[in-house]
């Protein structure tokens, strides 16, 4: 997983240094396909981008010192792609990762969440997810394992209040200003996390980006506005058009 505490740094990364940028952040990729919604590029929140804190960390080392990925039990899609004789390369790679975070999510549960009912259920539906993925037609190399929403959303929360609180203490700041900038951003989270309430997890694929500050970098940072726009032009994303 990522560094603890980086999702600015990520963001950044998505933006900056990513050669598939920006399908590599964009939701503009999440379309109807016979019925069904899909990824046609991989534009979804990964889990191994997702920052982590101590206690993640605790269990991520846990799983390495005694092994606990051996103990993990593949969903049917990914079991049965582990016992083909012709496995692709990226098909071994995404199932390597499943076993390390399936374990590592495990662990945490066990440790400091054991009588958490939500977070049991949000594990058995990430990992439905993770196996669906499997039969997207797209799927290829650079196709990672989704990002766990437990994790993801309290890594987004963190950055959002972190940054935000950094900017209107600073010296000489514009108080109300980066308010306002900071509503503008907690409505974009509030907007993300409905989205995947009522779309993305009800139907098991994997959930967007939470774009706040990617919005943020090319409208007040680099001074790219339409840039930003012209991301959303003819998609059904309109929301994230809007420049503040």
């Amino acid at each position: 997983m990522a560094n603890p505490y980086s999702f600015i740094a990520i963001a950044e990364g998505d933006i900056i240094n990513d050669p598939k940028s920006p399908w590599s952040f964009l939701p503009t990729s999440l379309k109807q396909h016979e019925g069904s919604l899909l990824w046609t590029e991989p534009g979804y929140a990964t889990y191994g981008t997702t920052p982590t804190n101590d206690n993640i960390q605790y269990s991520s080392c846990a799983v390495y010192c005694y092994k606990l990925e051996q103990t993990v039990v593949l969903p049917p899609n990914m079991q049965k792609i582990n016992e083909s004789d012709n496995i692709m390369a990226s098909h071994k790679s995404y199932i390597a990762q499943f076993k390390n975070a399936s374990a590592t999510i495990e662990h945490y549960f066990k440790t400091h969440l054991p009588d958490n009912r939500n977070f049991e259920r949000a594990i058995l539906e990430w990992k439905e997810t993770c196996d669906n993925l499997l039969e997207n037609p797209h799927f290829s190399d650079g196709w990672d394992l989704p990002a766990f929403y437990p994790f993801y959303t309290d890594a987004c929360l963190n950055a959002l209040a972190n940054f935000f609180n950094k900017q209107k203490d600073a010296k000489d700041a514009n108080i109300s200003l980066w308010k306002k900038r900071q509503e503008h951003a907690t409505q974009m989270y509030n907007t993300w996390k409905q989205m995947f309430l009522y779309v993305t997890s009800p139907n098991n694929i994997p959930f967007p980006k939470c774009l706040w500050y990617h919005k943020f970098f090319y409208i007040h940072k680099i001074h790219q506005p339409e840039t930003w726009k012209s991301f959303f032009e003819g998609t059904d994303f309109r929301y994230l058009v809007t420049i503040k």
